[in-house]
């Protein structure tokens, strides 16, 4: 038997797994998105170019987490086009698996060890998240689309990177001040109380930043029309140093609240501006030191934390109407016990004058 004969035997004898030894090894080309790449397009495509084609019955490469779409292999390329869009702000993980169990070359080849891969999905878009806001009544607009539409899964997971579009409108007739903080697109404080307001009320860590966790609620909220749609009217109040100085809460744009309130003196100033409840306490001994060196420790009812240390609650004062206080807004008790419902985490307090 000559050479060249005895070597087609040999081959022809050999074992699938001898066999596939001596194929050219199959090997990972390039990746797109790259790996660790940001801010990735909700929607782009997952690439992977080998240096030989895919057979038919090849398993393909798993993602993490499980993604609703599907692979396709188009000559030496196997590409996954997502049904719908990834989720946002997170991150994708590509996993090939290696040796006989893995990813397989049409002439049988494998890649010789496991590989993995992952890039960071880009932030879903702010307007869509003012619109999910306004549909479950964490705004005080309402969000009117142009035309009718029944969204289906993908077409929700596609709208969070490309909105529908639409208009806001008021719910209600707004106070001045808070007509001023509504900006749509625009990541306002009103926004980020909104956040707030909804993080909250879904147990989620409160910070008042777009995530995925955050997405996730909104988008289950919004399908199942959650009992958070109908929390209650939209609160907001104004602490006004004009004298005599008061204090307004304002529901749904109705004035449920007007008292006479303290506000910081000239050597600690309450800051003006408008800012979102993040801490509530219904009793609390604030302890400090005051501007002329005395330590402090008063206690205080009904306490909803807006600007750092500073909070609107109950201080027992002789009168109230003019500046008093080290920086907070004092009110008599039954005012604050009346208020501290309406200022739950997220509501606007706008301090002016």
């Amino acid at each position: 038997m000559g050479a060249v004969a005895a070597s087609i035997a040999t081959y022809a004898m050999a074992s699938p797994r001898s066999l596939a030894a001596r194929l050219p090894r199959l090997r990972v080309l390039s990746v797109a998105p790259a790996n660790h790449a940001t801010s990735v397009s909700g929607t782009a495509p997952i690439v992977i170019r080998f240096n030989q084609p895919i057979a038919k019955t090849s398993p393909m490469p798993t993602l993490l987490p499980a993604l609703p779409g599907r692979w396709h292999r188009v000559g030496k390329t196997l590409q996954f086009v997502p049904r719908g869009a990834y989720n946002p702000d997170s991150v994708v993980g590509i996993f090939l698996a290696g040796r006989a169990s893995g990813v397989r070359g049409a002439n049988g080849a494998f890649l010789a060890t496991s590989s993995s891969y992952s890039f960071h999905v880009e932030q879903g878009s702010l307007l869509r998240a003012e619109q999910l806001l306004a549909r479950l009544g964490y705004l005080p607009l309402q969000f009117v689309p142009s035309t009718t539409w029944a969204l289906s899964p993908a077409d929700y997971a596609l709208a969070v990177f490309s909105p529908p579009p639409g208009r806001f409108a008021w719910r209600f007739t707004p106070e001045a001040t808070l007509a001023t903080q509504w900006s749509p697109g625009i990541a306002t404080t009103m926004f980020a109380g909104a956040v707030m307001s909804f993080e909250s009320h879904n147990q989620l860590p409160v910070d008042g930043q777009l995530s995925w966790p955050l997405w996730q609620a909104l988008l289950a909220d919004v399908r199942s029309l959650s009992a958070n749609y109908a929390r209650g009217g939209y609160a907001y109040a104004l602490a006004s140093k004009t004298l005599p100085e008061t204090l307004n809460v304002f529901s749904d744009g109705r004035l449920v609240l007007h008292t006479l309130a303290n506000t910081g003196i000239s050597l600690s100033a309450t800051t003006d501006g408008t800012y979102p409840v993040f801490l509530r306490y219904q009793n609390q001994t604030m302890q400090g030191v005051d501007p002329w060196g005395h330590h402090y420790s008063d206690p205080v009812s009904w306490v909803a934390y807006f600007d750092g240390n500073q909070a609107v609650h109950y201080f027992d004062r002789a009168s109230y109407g003019f500046p008093q206080s080290l920086g907070c807004v004092e009110v008599p008790y039954q005012a604050a016990k009346a208020a501290w419902p309406y200022l739950q985490i997220g509501t606007l307090v706008t301090v002016a004058g």
